[in-house]
């Protein structure tokens, strides 16, 4: 159990240190945020369709979950992006690597 925690904060630590920090603006995570939000609003769209075409109670409870979750996923980048501005580098690198978004370094 122990070597299972190492080998996952290991993971994790490279996956952190393979973001150059001083290389992330403040500018660029919010375009990323956007970016996500907007694909997050794709992807409820076609949820929101899949649902309506759904026969199954079953598989409509499914879809209304996922539908959830998407909303739940936007509205925290929501927030976040209102106050992006306020936080320093190490903090912006934690929302990328967090949120998985994809912020080009020039």
């Amino acid at each position: 159990m122990k070597s299972i925690k190492k080998i996952l904060m290991a993971a994790a630590f490279v996956a952190s240190s393979t973001l150059p920090s001083a290389a992330i603006t403040n500018a660029e995570v919010l375009d990323a945020m956007n970016l996500r939000i907007a694909e997050i609003s794709q992807q409820m769209a076609a949820v929101q369709l899949e649902i309506s075409a759904a026969t199954n109670p079953a598989d409509q409870a499914v879809l209304l979950r996922e539908l959830q979750v998407l909303n739940v996923r936007r509205g925290q980048l929501r927030s976040l992006s209102r106050i992006v501005p306020r936080y320093n580098e190490r903090f912006l690198v934690r929302i990328v690597t967090h949120f998985d978004l994809d912020v080009s370094v020039a």
